[in-house]
């Protein structure tokens, strides 16, 4: 028999979106889960699930089978090698919070996780700290490892719009002395290195978006989810960096400072940087740098 039962040490509200998100998006896992999830029965066989599901066909056990990969259910063999599938205890307890989020999809929207904090700002009389945060915005030229960049005052490079995202993170790298690393979906950064700071050597975390991504670059094209900006303050970094070839709405720039209020407070008031190097710096730091970037 083999059981796969999830973490049981993970947040609630990290898995109440999780199955939230699984369910919204097919109504035949919505209607396997909860077809498992009812009545008394703790294992159940497609057999069973036939009589509650509107539409029985293949994709049925499909469904079961991408709950059972997600950790959503449980699955053993039962008599002739019968495939059962069954209830988890976390699951079970919180089925009417599941369906009450279901139901209001705004409400699972602001649902607050770690990847969807919830920062509220209120008024200066009533907004209070044990102590100030300690954030800074940087630019590039408070940059000491990018010293360079301070004699370019303006610099034109052709079809930035065009330089792929592998380019930038090996001339950035080349510059830092730091090693690359291969791209993946979920990763928190696509450059982690130190920096220099009037003399003071931080930890760094970029996040970088080349010719994948075009227009105004705003936080919704940050990742497949939107996300990659608080992940990108999930790492052990102090200072956060977003490179991109074009222009950078203010929202970005919300977003990075309200993070790294939140980081600067979470992590017993340490100074938390952030940066935007837009299409205009890139194109400063590629002329400085040229022989980096190989262009």
């Amino acid at each position: 028999m083999s059981e796969n039962f999830s973490n049981p040490t993970a947040d609630k509200p990290e898995k109440l979106k999780h199955v939230c998100d699984l369910l919204h998006s097919s109504r035949q896992r919505r209607e396997v889960f909860f077809a498992i999830y009812s009545g008394y029965k703790h294992f159940k066989s497609l057999k069973d699930i036939k009589s509650v599901v509107s539409k029985y066909n293949n994709k049925t056990s499909e469904a079961a089978a991408k709950l059972c990969a997600e950790d959503l259910i449980i699955k053993k063999k039962g008599p002739n090698n019968i495939l059962l599938y069954g209830k988890i205890p976390f699951y079970k307890a919180n089925i009417p919070e599941i369906k009450g989020l279901l139901k209001n999809p705004k409400k699972l929207k602001n649902l607050t996780t770690k990847r969807n904090p919830k920062i509220v700002v209120k008024s200066p009389n009533t907004f209070r700290f044990f102590s100030k945060p300690k954030v800074k915005r940087l630019y590039i030229d408070d940059l000491d490892s990018f010293a360079k960049v301070r004699k370019i005052s303006k610099a034109y490079c052709s079809q930035m719009n065009r330089i792929g995202e592998r380019i930038i993170n090996e001339g950035i790298c080349k510059i830092l002395n730091s090693g690359s690393k291969n791209d993946w979906g979920g990763e928190k950064n696509d450059i982690f290195a130190s920096i220099n700071i009037n003399g003071k050597r931080i930890s760094a975390a970029f996040a970088l978006k080349g010719k994948a991504t075009q227009g105004i670059l705003v936080p919704g094209k940050m990742g497949k989810n939107g996300d990659q900006i608080q992940r990108l303050f999930e790492s052990s970094a102090e200072s956060h960096f977003i490179v991109y070839h074009s222009a950078v709405d203010e929202k970005v720039d919300d977003q990075m400072q309200a993070l790294a209020i939140s980081k600067s407070v979470s992590g017993g008031y340490k100074t938390i940087y952030f940066c935007i190097i837009d299409g205009k710096d890139l194109a400063r730091l590629i002329t400085a740098y040229k022989t980096k970037f190989n262009l």
